[in-house]
């Protein structure tokens, strides 16, 4: 079993915490990128998720080192937020998109519906190589329909950076509608793959276009990558077209 390690209080000595959390992430980098400010910025957007799919005994030495510095460190064993059989996501992906996802302080869709008895959810994410992560919840709730938004606030190095903006508001009942039309014009439940990169072809860099869905207890996920037209686009466009007027919105592609 590998491990995650998440910095949730950084005690008194922030200079200290901060020189700590840019050589965690230094270890895993071949060059040193690392900067103090970028470092400084992530302790203010706890959790901080500093390592991901680690021994136990390496979490705890790194436990053990944050601690020493009046830190407060949390050990929780690594999930995969997608089923291993999801439809175009492979092993890489569900690692990435896991550690992604973990970061921006979410979880994985089917666990929370589950915990939390809600009958249908959609969440779309936007995961770039390079560039600001986003994603975007939307569910209904006792005749209520609610959202949650959040963008990253960045990479330092390969890790992903913890959310610099979250935000909840009440979309429309019209709003939700639209959204599960989508979803049906679309074919989201009966489709394969929304996949529109061509049979051959392999992109290095992509931003990644997931969305999720739970209805009835029937959880789905559909990928695409850099996509300038299909499904994954139009309806994640639909959905971030639904944020609030004060989200500061990434550049999205």
């Amino acid at each position: 079993m590998t491990y995650d390690v998440l910095l949730t209080d950084i005690g008194t000595d922030q200079l200290s915490v901060t020189l700590a959390v840019m050589n965690s992430i230094q270890q895993i980098l071949p060059l040193a990128v690392v900067d103090v400010n970028e470092a400084r910025d992530w302790l203010t957007h706890l959790p901080v998720l500093l390592r991901r799919g680690i021994s136990e005994q390496d979490a705890r030495e790194l436990q053990q080192r944050y601690e020493q510095l009046g830190s407060t460190i949390d050990i929780i064993p690594s999930t995969l937020f997608f089923p291993k059989n999801a439809q175009g996501i492979t092993r890489w992906r569900n690692e990435l998109f896991s550690e992604h996802l973990l970061a921006l302080h979410e979880r994985s869709l089917s666990d929370w519906a589950k915990d939390d008895h809600i009958a249908e959810a959609y969440r779309f994410s936007f995961i770039p190589t390079y560039g600001t992560d986003l994603t975007l919840r939307l569910w209904q709730a006792d005749d209520v329909i609610h959202a949650i938004a959040r963008r990253s606030i960045g990479h330092i190095g390969a890790m992903p950076g913890p959310p610099a903006q979250a935000i909840d508001w009440h979309p429309t009942h019209e709003q939700w509608q639209e959204v599960k039309e989508a979803m049906k014009t679309y074919r989201f439940w009966e489709s394969k793959s929304w996949d529109t990169v061509p049979d051959g072809y392999t992109i290095l860099a992509s931003n990644h276009w997931v969305m999720e869905g739970i209805r009835d207890k029937r959880y789905k996920v559909l990928v695409d990558q850099t996509p300038n037209e299909g499904a994954a686009r139009e309806v994640g466009l639909l959905m971030l077209n639904l944020l609030p007027d004060e989200f500061l919105m990434p550049y999205v592609e």
